[in-house]
């Protein structure tokens, strides 16, 4: 039988989502040996360690959630002017987000989505997409396709109550300082999302000065950066679809304020789980969309977020 397990990707790219840009690749390749998987195991390591020995803020806390969040300095590229208001309503998106992930509740996350006028995507019920229907595909490899709702409810429930391909229901989110990082960037006539927050991964890349065996690797805060844009990645999959896509936006407004939110979650089990976090902003509807989710760098999880 086929091994249906969700695909691990080790990725050499920014965010783990997509493709640098030539001049990117250039820079970020001239810096690393040719040995870059052990890099990239090292660097799991040393995340693993850091960060399961720092305490963490209970996400049934909100209120302690929230000003965790706003606590650290948002990061902007030059051509952004970060409006407070803004920048507070994702920080209540992401503070949502995680509570009703903490709780598992299928019926729950489900309410909160059609609340933004979301609806369950089409593409989780044909058969040519049965390799992107998360746990439910590897659950059922051999079952007919259930309809929508049945796909996500398996698929939602199997990640985060039952634990299939490992324990990634969030109860916190680290207190280590450098276990968050939220960017932002304006995205411009792009078909690539990470495009809007070039700038800030060039300036990262250019500064990064470590040295070539691993072996001598400690944590130091330029690591505390860099093992999220050098990581081994388990891709998400959406099941939702929001009211207008990225590229509606771009088409209406010519450009569109994008935002990364970077968090080490923490599982039940005290195993960090490194999460990335990509939105978009409404300006007619004032919400943020939920672009992508992903895990990186963490064997707590074999398999990516449903969402």
């Amino acid at each position: 039988m086929m091994d249906h397990r969700p695909s691990r990707k080790t990725l050499f790219t920014v965010g783990a989502i997509v493709a640098l840009s030539t001049a990117a690749l250039f820079l970020f390749y001239k810096r690393m040996s040719p040995t870059a998987p052990e890099h990239i195991t090292t660097l799991s390591k040393l995340a693993a360690t850091h960060f399961e020995s720092a305490s963490y803020t209970k996400i049934a806390d909100t209120g302690a959630l929230r000003e965790a969040l706003l606590a650290q300095a948002p990061i902007t590229t030059p051509d952004v002017v970060l409006d407070n208001a803004i920048h507070e309503s994702l920080v209540s998106a992401i503070v949502t987000l995680l509570d009703i992930r903490a709780r598992s509740n299928a019926d729950e996350y489900a309410a909160w989505m059609r609340q933004r006028d979301y609806t369950l995507s089409d593409r989780s019920a044909l058969p040519q997409h049965r390799q992107r229907l998360g746990r439910y595909y590897y659950l059922n490899p051999e079952a007919p396709l259930g309809d929508r709702w049945e796909v996500f409810d398996a698929s939602f429930v199997a990640e985060l109550r039952d634990g299939v391909l490992g324990n990634s229901r969030p109860v916190g989110i680290t207190k280590a300082a450098d276990g968050i990082e939220i960017q932002y960037g304006v995205l411009r006539d792009s078909a690539s999302f990470e495009d809007a927050f070039m700038p800030i991964m060039v300036d990262l890349i250019q500064s990064a000065a470590l040295p070539d065996n691993p072996s001598q690797w400690t944590w130091t805060p330029e690591i505390g950066r860099l093992h999220w844009y050098m990581s081994n990645s388990y891709s998400g999959v959406p099941h939702w679809t929001p009211p207008d896509t990225l590229e509606k936006l771009i088409d209406r407004y010519s450009e569109v304020l994008c935002a990364k939110a970077l968090i080490v979650i923490m599982n039940s089990s005290n195993r960090a789980i490194p999460t990335m976090f990509s939105f978009y902003y409404d300006q007619a509807r004032e919400t943020w969309n939920l672009l992508y989710m992903f895990y990186t760098n963490t064997d707590a999880v074999q398999g990516g977020p449903e969402f």
